[in-house]
């Protein structure tokens, strides 16, 4: 850890940068997560594992059943990017989280083409 400390004003000046005359010598952190304990168990890593393995995220939420229909409609051959889409849909969609959205969209369809210009969406 860094720590910001300020030097005394008995100090004269010039100081020496590289003297540890002015401040304490650090305290050797003694926790699980401390740098320099070098007994950690289960391996050389000093970081715990990721709580589900890191391999998924959350699931992503989707948009009620109700209204899938009219979301295929405003996504299907739109040539908006996804950030602009997400937009549009929020508009229609003002009770929804933008986070639903995008997860939806992900999860119903994909941008198509080429280049930049020619990339729509298409519904799977």
């Amino acid at each position: 850890m860094y720590r910001i400390a300020t030097i005394s004003d008995s100090v004269t000046f010039p100081i020496d940068p590289f003297s540890t005359a002015y401040w304490q010598k650090p305290k050797a952190e003694t926790g699980p997560f401390s740098f320099g304990n070098k007994s950690t168990t289960g391996g050389s890593s000093q970081f715990p594992p990721p709580p589900d393995g890191g391999v998924q995220g959350k699931p992503k939420r989707m948009l009620p059943t109700e209204h899938l229909e009219e979301f295929k409609q405003v996504v299907d051959g739109s040539d908006l990017s996804k950030m602009g889409l997400v937009e549009v849909l929020k508009k229609r969609f003002p009770k929804v989280s933008k986070e639903v959205l995008r997860g939806t969209l992900d999860s119903v369809a994909e941008r198509v083409g080429q280049k930049e210009a020619d990339k729509k969406w298409v519904c799977r």
